[in-house]
This record gives structure tokens, C-alpha cells and sequence, in this order.
């Protein structure tokens, strides 16, 4: 591609230190969002006045040295369109517009943010982000700048914004500002993550009065539920809030959209998915994931409704091609922060005539907390296993005929889970048994003509054919597979391979003991020497939140072991699971109550070991 540089307005400003200040002011999304709209509804600018303005306030805002727009022509070259370069810019580089096209390039090629340094300027940043206008044509926008000690990613959501903006733009050049836009400027009006989710579902519910909606906030691979529409007072902790979170959890994991309906009779539906359709009593179900522009999934929106119309609007309104609201609510938190700080300088600003009593009592009041005896606990990661299971395999190469179960199933010994095909086998064995019988009969007319030889040789083809029918008569009595203890199915989906050959060995089934189950608890190697067996446990798995279990530890392996690059020692308890809500497989995190410790202890004595460990080791 090849940049021109021909007709399309640029503009320069003085950036000298007497004009230009180095500070930069905190980013304002919100007023970044509502000016862009307002010179886009200025009906007497052209396409390129409208570029240029917006340009110059994105350059004003953000303090850029200096900022591009590039587009692919009707030639399929990359052109320059409007930009606002300064003379500080212009001094770094010599030629600071093939710099800035050369990232427009790289970022359109690899369809991504493309960041990097200035060649010979380590501490000026390059941000390249692509996108296609309203008319199709691919295009990206550039900006120099002076990072400073603010993060990058701040960057990255104000060009998206700037990007989609453009890209909802008519064909008159006045915004088309789309429903995922609505969206994102309620997230940016509001001034925390919490009144972000309360404002967004409380907006859907006033335009589509039949949708019930909800939302949940990604938080280290689990989901913390943040908000369900015309409902202030919900009970998070509650059963129907609980089942909303698990099926979110479960749409985290899929990583894709969720789409159920009552009508939907025909296909497989989730467990959790089923229960939380059920909890709702709507005909609609669905789940939609919002992602940042890294592809990073921050928060699950749930929809319910009667209405399809209605749930199908709201659906289609969440494009999830769309990153910006997702890169938004990730920086979302840092409002909280903000408030945060407000907070503080009101209060030492209230109690400075307090002033001399604290600087007196707090150290002492600190000094008693921390000789406060506690108990110690131990927080370690937690694994489900079955307390018994058995694997039940193809016992030799055959093919699948019929499958009796699915997971899920309870089974009882000597139920019936699947059956072989015994055409082929027949078929093998009936020829055997014809060429048996001939080597017998040839095995008498030799011993009557008195060959001893040939004889041998035909009772030797005989005791071969007869040892293959054998095996083959052991195969047709075992083509049915018989569970051989009773529990439940917990894997072994395989009815869509009826028909298909199996080779010996082939895990098909999968049955475990579920009354009780065995809890693996992974403790870090520098915390076993405070647990002892018999010490209280308390239990909780991710995917049941509202339910927490205690126990007395049984066992403490002597041996570690390495799980995911750490020296853990397994401890382990037994849990009665009467209900089968708790299955194999399934995570959480237990607290093992140790010996009463001071409370100085339990706060530092992690850092204290490792100042020993890095003073004299």
C-alpha cells in the first residue's frame, strides 16, 4: 500500500513549553463521547470537516503529539485522510507521517490494536487502531503520544470509542448512534461498576417492559452478580439469584451465546441451563457474553421473556463484534477508586482536632489488635473426586449397536449399558466353523490312507480353527456391557456413535459412587506444617455458592506433588452427598481451621519468612 499525501487537510499547532502543557488531565470518556456527537450532528460540515474537527477535540483530549485517519481507496491503497500533527511530532521523526502510516498498515493487516515504541523515543507510544466506516471502507486511526505513567489500555478504549462512532455514521454523515452505543454511554454516565449494572438492565427494562434482565461481572474465571432489572432488593445469595449465577458461569465456560426457548423440545439442554429457565417462568431464555477488544469476556447480560419480538430486539442490540462496552466496563473499577479517595480527604479533613489523641492511641490500639489471639486458616484450592468409579471400555474391536444410557442415568449392577453388533461375528464364526468341519473331514480321509503327516497337518489346521472360534464364541457371549457397580453415569455421552466401529480399549463409560465423595485439598507447601489430621474444614465449591460444608480432615499425604507449577501436599476428607449436588470435577476452596495464632502473626508472618529467606539464604 502506498500513503498519499495530497488533499487531505492537516493541521498543526504551536507545542512549545510556553504554549503546551505536559500534564495531562484524567480522560473523560463521558465528555469525549457526548462532544464527538455533537460536531457529528453539525449538518454543514462535509465528511472531511467533521473528521477534522473530531480529530483536533481527540488530539486536544488526549494531548497527542499527533493523530492520523487512514483509509483504503477505491484503489486498494492506504491514504492518508485528515490529521493534526505537531511541530514536536514533526522533530522526533523526519517524516512522522510514513511512521504513522506504517502502523495504520500493520494494524489493518493483523485486524488489531497494534502498539508500539517510536524508533529512537522509548518513552513515546504508538497506537494504531482499524475498524471500517460507514460506507465499507476499511480505515485506522494513529496517535503519538507521551504515555507518562498512564496506562495504555485508557488509549485504546478513547480510539475504539472515536472508531465506532465513525462507523455508525449515515450516509449524510449525521450519527446513527445504535442501540450498543446507548449502551456504553449509560456505562460511562455512571459513576461505579454497581450503579453501571443497575443503570444498564433498569434501561432495557423501560424500552422493553416484557424482558427481564440481569447481569454478572466476571471476577477470576467465576461471575459475581451484579443486577436484575426493576429489582433493587434482590437476595444474591438467594436460591433464584444463585441459579441465574450458575447459568452464567456456565455460559462462561462454553464462551458463546446461550439461546433457549420452551420450544425447544428436541435438543439437549444443560441441566443448569434448564433449571434457570425454569426459576424465570419465561418462554425465552438467552445469555450473551460481552467482551473487550482483546477477546477477554467481562460480564454475561441475561435475558428472559414471553415476548420473542421483543427478547430477539434486545438480543440483536448486543453485537458482540462490538468491544467498546466491554473495554469500558473493564475500566469501570477505577471510578470506584476515585470515590474512594474523595472519601478519605473528607475524613482527615472532619478530624484533625483529633489529631494529637490519635497519633497517641492508635500504635497502641494497633499493638493490641495485633496480639488478638485468632484462628489461623488455611485457604486452599479443593477437587471433587468419586469415593469409587469404574471405567468401562470396549473389550474388543467391534461396532457400537445400541447405547442403553446417558450420563446422568443411575445404574444399578448388571444393568445394561450398551450393545455390539454381532453380524460380523456371526458371519466369522459360521465361516470358521465350515472350515473346522472340513479339516476334520480331511483329518479322516488322511488317517484312512494311512499319512501320518498329512494327518498331523490337518489335526494342527483343525486345533486353529477351532481356538479362533472360540474367541470369536467368547466375543458373541459378552456384546452386551453390564455395569458392574451401581451409580450413577457421569461420563460416557457416546449415542451419537451408534454405528460406528470401537477398538479394544475405547473408554465408552464412565460410573462413579456419588453418596459420598472424596475432597482433595491442594495445601501449599509452606502452610502444611500448621494443619494437623482431624482439624475442622469448611467447604465450599464454586458452582454451589450457597452451600457450604464442614469436616475433619482425614488423611495428609506425606509426599507433594506438582499442580500447575506449585509444591501442594493433597489432604483429604470425605463428604456425604446425599442430594448428588456435588459432582466429580468440581472446584472450590477450603479453610482449614488451625491452632489460635496472634493476629500480627497471621497478618505478616508470610513477609517475615521471606525477608528471612532473602536476607540469608
Amino acid at each position: 500500500m502506498s500513503t498519499k499525501i495530497g488533499n487531505p487537510s492537516v493541521s498543526q499547532y504551536d507545542d512549545s513549553p510556553s504554549t503546551r502543557t505536559i500534564q495531562r488531565a484524567e480522560i473523560d470518556l463521558s465528555t469525549l463521547h457526548l462532544s464527538l456527537n455533537e460536531i457529528d450532528n453539525i449538518s454543514t460540515l462535509s465528511k472531511q470537516e467533521r473528521i477534522t474537527k473530531s480529530l483536533e477535540l481527540l488530539t486536544q483530549l488526549t494531548n497527542s503529539a499527533a493523530t492520523a485517519y487512514f483509509y483504503v481507496n477505491n484503489k486498494n491503497t492506504l491514504a492518508v485522510g485528515p490529521r493534526v500533527i505537531s511541530k514536536q511530532a514533526l522533530g522526533w521523526s523526519h517524516d512522522v507521517l510514513a511512521t504513522l502510516h506504517a502502523a495504520a498498515k500493520k494494524s489493518l493487516e493483523t485486524s488489531k490494536v497494534n502498539i508500539n515504541r517510536l524508533e529512537g523515543k522509548n518513552d513515546v507510544t504508538i497506537i494504531a487502531a482499524p475498524s471500517i466506516s460507514a460506507n465499507g471502507e476499511h480505515c485506522a486511526l494513529v496517535q503519538l503520544l507521551q504515555l507518562n505513567t498512564q496506562p495504555v489500555e485508557s488509549f485504546v478504549v478513547i480510539l475504539q470509542l472515536y472508531l465506532g462512532l465513525l462507523k455508525n455514521q449515515n450516509a449524510q454523515g449525521k450519527s446513527n448512534l445504535n442501540q450498543d452505543l446507548k449502551h456504553t454511554q449509560i456505562v460511562l454516565l455512571s459513576n461505579t461498576l454497581s450503579g453501571a449494572q443497575h443503570a444498564l438492565v433498569n434501561h432495557i427494562a423501560s424500552e422493553y417492559p416484557d424482558v427481564v434482565a440481569w447481569t454478572g461481572f466476571v471476577e477470576k474465571s467465576s461471575i459475581q452478580f451484579g443486577a436484575i432489572s426493576n429489582s433493587q432488593q434482590l437476595n444474591k445469595r438467594g436460591v433464584f439469584a444463585s441459579s441465574l449465577n450458575q447459568a452464567m458461569i456456565e455460559c462462561l465456560k462454553i464462551n458463546k451465546a446461550i439461546y433457549e426457548s420452551d420450544s425447544q423440545k428436541d435438543q439437549p439442554e444443560s441441566p443448569i441451563i434448564k433449571q434457570a429457565h425454569k426459576t424465570l417462568s419465561k418462554k425465552y431464555f438467552n445469555l450473551i457474553p460481552i467482551r473487550s477488544s482483546d477477546k477477554q469476556t467481562v460480564m454475561i447480560i441475561g435475558l428472559a421473556s414471553d415476548n420473542k419480538e421483543q427478547i430477539n430486539l434486545v438480543a440483536d442490540e448486543f453485537d458482540i463484534g462490538n468491544n467498546i462496552l466491554g473495554d469500558v466496563l473493564m475500566h469501570k473499577p477505577s471510578g470506584m477508586l476515585g470515590r474512594y479517595r474523595e472519601l478519605k480527604h473528607s475524613l482527615f479533613d472532619s478530624s484533625k482536632k483529633w489529631l494529637a489523641p490519635a497519633i497517641i492511641l492508635t500504635p497502641l490500639t494497633l499493638l493490641c489488635l495485633l496480639m488478638l489471639p485468632v484462628t489461623y486458616k488455611v485457604d486452599a484450592p479443593v477437587v471433587i473426586e468419586p469415593i469409587e468409579k469404574r471405567f468401562i471400555a470396549a473389550p474388543f474391536k467391534s461396532v457400537l449397536k445400541k447405547v442403553f444410557v446417558t450420563p446422568g442415568d443411575i445404574v444399578k449392577p448388571g444393568d445394561l449399558l450398551a450393545e455390539l453388533d454381532d453380524r460380523e461375528l456371526k458371519w466369522k464364526f459360521s465361516q470358521l466353523q465350515a472350515e473346522y468341519e472340513g479339516a476334520i473331514k480331511q483329518k479322516d480321509i488322511e488317517m484312512a490312507s494311512g499319512d501320518t503327516a498329512k494327518m498331523q497337518l490337518s489335526k494342527y489346521e483343525a486345533a486353529q480353527f477351532k481356538a479362533k472360534m472360540d474367541l470369536l464364541q467368547y466375543q458373541l457371549d459378552n456384546l452386551k456391557l453390564i455395569s458392574p457397580i451401581g451409580g450413577q453415569l457421569i461420563s460416557g455421552d457416546i449415542k451419537k456413535r451408534e454405528g460406528s466401529a470401537i477398538t479394544i480399549g475405547d473408554a465408552l463409560f464412565e460410573i462413579a459412587l456419588l453418596d459420598k465423595v472424596i475432597v482433595e485439598i491442594e495445601v501449599p507447601a509452606d502452610e502444611v506444617s500448621h494443619i494437623e489430621k482431624n482439624m475442622p474444614t469448611s467447604i465450599r465449591i464454586n458452582a454451589l455458592p450457597n452451600h457450604k460444608w464442614t469436616a475433619n480432615l482425614d488423611t495428609i499425604h506425606l509426599r507433594s506433588i506438582v499442580r500447575q507449577d506449585e509444591n501442594v501436599f493433597i489432604a483429604e476428607l470425605e463428604l456425604e452427598n446425599e442430594l448428588k449436588l456435588i459432582r466429580p470435577g468440581m472446584n472450590g476452596k477450603a479453610k482449614i481451621h488451625t491452632d489460635k495464632k496472634s493476629l500480627g502473626w497471621v497478618l505478616f508472618h508470610r513477609a517475615w519468612n521471606k525477608l528471612i529467606e532473602l536476607s540469608f539464604w
